[in-house]
């Protein structure tokens, strides 16, 4: 696109001079799509170049246009010159406008620099790498199963052992639920850390699967493949399936023990 504004500005400014329009590019695409359009992004605003052009050199015989590819910036003296004027540019006072895509993009940045200067928007009780996890307005699956081809059994499990929303004792006990609070090895309180790092009946960890690596060097690719590694080696961890057997078995023992107190009383 920016190709094309440069000849569409030319065209413009050259006015009934311009004889020659010589256009040099690094970019062997862009020029090529001057010439063969196609079905891509900006495509109106290059069909909308193209008729500039086609006007330009209907206009008269002596009319031209070269296009230059210059496969590199360095050693081409014409690209060497633009170099020099584009820096020298930069020098110059910024102009008091904006354009919609840069006032777009520089609120897209801002928004971004605003959600990391706040930790508390990647939740309080999260579990997750240093820095959290990066942000993207453009994606559109869910964040976790962008760092690979999950199941979506697991990326669910993933996204609540992150959050912390288990069926577990401790979100329980932090939301008045009812259900059981303990664990299954006996712990007073299953929480999210002890199922992770602690509990012996999850026994198949990796050597560095701690809390310590996840959240202070692990990158968020690594965090999510490491949590993915333990949930898919322990199906019912931190699982409905396994929190409705516990249910179920701790009202049965619940049963069993008012039969024996209503025989032996």
């Amino acid at each position: 696109m920016a190709l094309a504004a440069g000849i569409k500005n030319a065209i413009r400014t050259g006015g009934a001079d311009l004889r020659e329009l010589h256009v040099f590019a690094d970019n062997q695409t862009a020029l090529r799509n001057i010439v063969e359009p196609g079905c891509y992004s900006g495509q109106m605003f290059t069909l909308s170049v193209i008729k500039d052009l086609r006007k330009f050199l209907c206009e008269s015989p002596e009319h031209s246009i070269t296009l230059h590819w210059c496969p590199a910036h360095v050693g081409v003296p014409q690209n060497e010159f633009v170099d020099q004027l584009a820096k020298s540019g930069l020098k110059r006072r910024s102009p008091d406008y904006r354009s919609f895509a840069f006032a777009a993009q520089m609120s897209t940045a801002n928004m971004y620099q605003a959600w990391r200067a706040a930790p508390g928007n990647m939740g309080k009780n999260w579990l997750c790498p240093a820095g959290g996890f990066p942000l993207s307005h453009t994606v559109k699956s869910p964040l976790i199963a962008n760092f690979g081809k999950l199941a979506a059994s697991i990326t669910a499990r993933i996204t609540r052992v992150v959050t912390g929303h288990l069926p577990i004792g401790e979100f329980r006990q932090k939301f008045n639920f009812d259900g059981p609070k303990k664990c299954l090895c006996g712990q007073p309180l299953e929480t999210r850390n002890h199922m992770l790092f602690d509990c012996p009946i999850w026994k198949m960890r990796e050597p560095d699967f701690t809390k310590e690596w996840l959240t202070t060097t692990a990158t968020p690719k690594q965090f999510i493949r490491a949590v993915a590694n333990f949930l898919s080696a322990h199906p019912l961890a931190g699982s409905f399936e396994m929190a409705d057997a516990y249910k179920a078995s701790e009202e049965e023992n619940q049963t069993l023990h008012w039969i024996s107190v209503g025989i032996f009383s």
